[in-house]
């Protein structure tokens, strides 16, 4: 028998060593990666706009137009829009029988009902031979079955027209909302259309722009389709922004709820929030310095209006954050609804039926854009 070697036994244990000695470092180095992940986490990734804007020009520069994933489309005139989707007839009347049981619901009560149809921003796009759009075609039915179902409402496709905004200034180049300068229009309008049909009583010289001072802020604003794909997803890159603040006095009241004063003052103090005008492309906003669509319900009291001054329901989607501050300076009092379910939103949905009949308008406006199809509509109408 072979006697046992003592440097065997040495040798094991600095094998042992070695190993606890590796097995430390690798543990040490996956702790110094954590430590650093966490550390650019903790910074927010701040390279993320410049690696954005990087693979952009990449994207620009291969000639690309359609982005799959993020559902965003770079049209024939430079333009970023998303596709959409086809309704069938039926799907498209199952809508605008909710919209005409609301109108029903305002009638009932006594109030004037006018809804705005507006068509998404492909509408006016044409996009690339291997993709498919639908929104034309849908938007059309939609407003045909609308005049079927004589449902009180307005098209603003020929309103813009006839008031010479050429279609490719209606939206901005990078997102779905109309440009603000736009907003103002359809409110003129609004007003317009509500006077002829009902006697809406409303001062014109509100709807006159040279009563206002607009402010352009050059290549401010990339909107929720640039953020998608980059600021040089399209070379002409961000769009500017106008802000469009009254000349003349203002005094305005604003309660969230309603009956809960929240803050009062003129036009630029109530109406518009100008920490959004802040050129961060990724992170801020700026469409939301107009009256951000985050409540479901507010209230805003007009002081210096004449008692006998409207009181207006405006059921609304996002795109109507640059119509509503204006309509709000023809009213004694403008109650503000947004009954989707997005998240983020402040304030319970509520019964829509029910706060009519308590609230007792005298208009109910709805501001919804595009064509829903069932699924879409219950989530924004089913609240009866």
């Amino acid at each position: 028998m072979k006697s046992f070697n003592k440097n065997s036994l040495v040798f094991v244990f600095a094998m042992i060593f070695v190993i606890a000695g590796i097995f430390s470092k690798i543990g040490s180095i996956f702790e110094n990666v954590r430590n650093n992940l966490d550390e650019i986490f903790s910074q927010k990734l701040n390279y993320h706009a410049q690696m954005m804007d990087i693979n952009s020009i990449k994207d620009n520069l291969l000639g690309m137009k359609v982005v799959v994933s993020k559902n965003v489309v770079k049209t024939d005139s430079g333009k970023l829009v998303q596709l959409e989707s086809q309704y069938t007839s039926d799907e498209i009347h199952k809508t605008v029988l909710r919209i005409a049981e609301l109108q029903s619901v305002a009638e009932n009560m006594g109030a004037n009902f006018l809804y705005c149809a507006v068509p998404h921003k492909s509408y006016y796009e044409n996009v690339p031979e291997n993709v498919f759009d639908y929104e034309k075609q849908n938007y059309e039915e939609f407003v045909r079955q609308l005049g079927t179902e004589k449902i009180s409402h307005i098209d603003m496709v020929p309103l813009f027209r006839n008031d010479k905004i050429q279609d490719n200034d209606l939206y901005y180049r990078t997102d779905h909302h109309w440009k603000s300068t736009v907003g103002f229009v359809a409110a003129k309008h609004i007003c317009e259309e509500l006077n002829k049909r009902y006697g809406f009583s409303y001062e014109k010289e509100f709807t006159d722009i040279d009563n206002y001072t607009v402010t352009t802020f050059p290549k401010l604003f990339l909107g929720a389709y640039g953020k998608k794909v980059g600021t040089y997803f399209t070379w002409k890159g961000a769009d500017d922004f106008d802000l469009i603040t009254p000349n003349f006095d203002s005094d305005i009241l604003y309660e969230d709820p309603p009956s809960t004063p929240i803050k009062q003052g003129s036009f630029d103090d109530v109406l518009l929030n100008k920490d959004y005008l802040i050129k961060d492309y990724y992170h801020k906003i700026n469409y939301n310095v107009y009256m951000p669509a985050k409540h479901h319900i507010r209230s805003f009291k007009n002081n210096l209006a004449d008692n006998e001054k409207a009181k207006m329901l405006v059921v609304r989607t996002s795109y109507a954050q640059v119509v509503t501050p204006f309509l709000i300076l023809q009213n004694k009092e403008t109650y503000v609804c947004d009954v989707r379910n997005n998240q983020g939103y402040e304030g319970d949905k509520g019964n829509l039926k029910e706060y009519i009949e308590s609230l007792k308008p005298n208009y109910v406006l709805v501001l919804y854009d595009g064509v829903y199809s069932v699924n879409y509509s219950d989530q924004r109408y089913n609240f009866f």
